[in-house]
């Protein structure tokens, strides 16, 4: 039985795969399984990966491209180790990345079930961001998570597995924010621990127009723990929470270009908490001034043509989505190199 149980799911990535797999292989922590959940593809991905020689890798094939979440709870039911780690098939680790935060576990009790690392953001194969959660951080971290006030992304995750298999796995229901749901139930009963260092490599494409999975996916979170939020942490967290969820929708959607539905998100997110950082009033005054030049291309439309202006305040749906939607509608039978049994969804 292996120490640590490491998940990477997989959707139609035979570009990056072997980078990420072989980032793992170069750990200097050796007691390990890797677990490849090939969600659905359709390119080389699993070709590639059942090509790289090491007994430790174990690659599951999936039909159905049922999301990320999915991927990872189908690793997590054939999982052997005493912790688990997640790894996107886009990313990579730092060779001490498991070592360092095996050593920390080890070192801590029981009550702290889950750690994490900072991480370097490479956005658009150029950009490079640091970011490191704080020391102060640690701990009884449930409003924090709930309020947005630490940043950590799945790939710098090491999660004891008994922890998992108590409060549950990811909730498979979810296209986006699946590891911000997780912590909220894990931080709930457990403590974190954080190891201040940058040990993943997040590799962030800035371009997609996914904002219609962000926000049914976060109102679905906002529906399934407000109440437990208000109960546990008060009326007060409950309302930061709450806008918090808001202004994560509208600022999605001010990326997508969807200014005037961000703007109705940014409304209510004002309305549940006003007093929020000065730096998201500046991004609204951002998105106010590029919305004058949609706004009058849209009465310009409206003056010759009245239905070209309500496709513009509309908009088209984008091929992203219609990918995404028709993935949600597939179903059918499992096969492969192993086949995935149905998913154990979260808590």
């Amino acid at each position: 039985m292996a120490k640590v149980s490491v998940i990477i799911p997989a959707h139609n990535r035979a570009a990056v795969i072997k980078r990420a797999v072989e980032s793992v292989l170069a750990q200097t922590f050796e007691d390990m399984e890797i677990i490849v959940i090939d969600d659905g593809s359709t390119d080389h991905t699993g070709e590639i990966v059942q090509s790289i020689p090491d007994g430790r890798i174990r690659y599951i094939r999936c039909v159905t491209n049922r999301g990320a979440g999915a991927a990872r709870n189908e690793g997590l039911q054939v999982a052997t180790g005493k912790y688990v780690a997640f790894l996107d098939s886009d990313d990579e680790w730092l060779p001490e990345k498991m070592e360092k935060q095996v050593t920390l576990m080890e070192s801590l009790s029981d009550e702290w079930g889950i750690s994490c690392t900072g991480v370097k953001i490479i956005k658009d194969g150029c950009r490079e961001v640091v970011n490191i959660p704080s020391p102060k951080k640690e701990g009884d971290a449930f409003y924090d998570f709930a309020c947005g006030r630490i940043y950590t992304t799945t790939p710098a995750l090491m999660v004891r597995k008994k922890v998992l298999d108590e409060v549950g796995f990811f909730d498979d229901r979810l296209w986006r924010g699946q590891d911000d749901e997780l912590l909220m139930r894990v931080s709930r009963k457990y403590k974190l621990a954080i190891l201040p260092e940058p040990l993943a490599v997040i590799h962030l494409a800035t371009g997609k127009h996914l904002s219609h999975l962000v926000e049914s996916a976060r109102l679905l979170i906002l529906e399934k723990h407000l109440a437990t939020v208000r109960d546990e942490l008060g009326w007060f967290s409950s309302r930061h929470f709450e806008a918090h969820t808001l202004w994560t929708i509208a600022d999605a959607k001010f990326r997508d270009r969807e200014f005037i539905c961000g703007l109705r998100y940014w409304l209510r997110a004002v309305t549940a908490m006003p007093f929020m950082p000065p730096a998201r009033f500046l991004r609204i005054a951002l998105a106010a001034s590029a919305l004058l030049p949609h706004a009058k291309r849209v009465l310009w439309r409206a003056r010759r043509h009245p239905m070209g202006a309500l496709a513009i305040h509309n908009g088209d749906r984008n091929e992203a989505q219609v990918a995404e939607d028709s993935a949600l509608s597939v179903h059918g039978k499992r096969t492969g190199v192993e086949e995935c049994s149905r998913s154990r969804r979260g808590g």
